[in-house]
């Protein structure tokens, strides 16, 4: 599971510690991660990073990754999952208004192997 978030944060520091904070609450652990000043906005950090999901059926992925986005914010718009081959799919939400501490911006993203 991909994410990009954006984080309302003045120091680099101060973002890495949300990201440990959503780490905690996912109880996951974050696997690959990058954490930039946004270019756009001098006032957001960037972040992208990935979280092992327990389940390759479709039907359990998306429901674990709506669990687990609940945990950022209740108002996410998704699509899909749209399946594009057999055994081939994705799935994606973005939330605009998350309430999770510093959080500006989510979104998430799973596709099939």
């Amino acid at each position: 599971m991909r994410w990009k978030v954006f984080l309302k944060v003045s120091k680099k520091e101060n973002a890495v510690r949300i990201l440990s904070k959503m780490e905690e609450t996912f109880d996951r652990t974050i696997l690959t991660s990058t954490c930039e000043k946004y270019w756009k906005d001098e006032t957001l950090y960037e972040a992208n990073f990935r979280i092992s999901l327990d389940s390759k059926n479709i039907t359990n992925t998306v429901f674990q990754s709506l669990l687990l986005s609940q945990k950022l914010g209740r108002n996410w718009c998704v699509l899909g999952p749209i399946e594009t081959l057999p055994n081939k799919w994705s799935f994606e939400g973005i939330c605009n208004q998350p309430n999770f501490l510093s959080l500006n911006w989510a979104r998430f993203e799973i596709e099939s192997k």
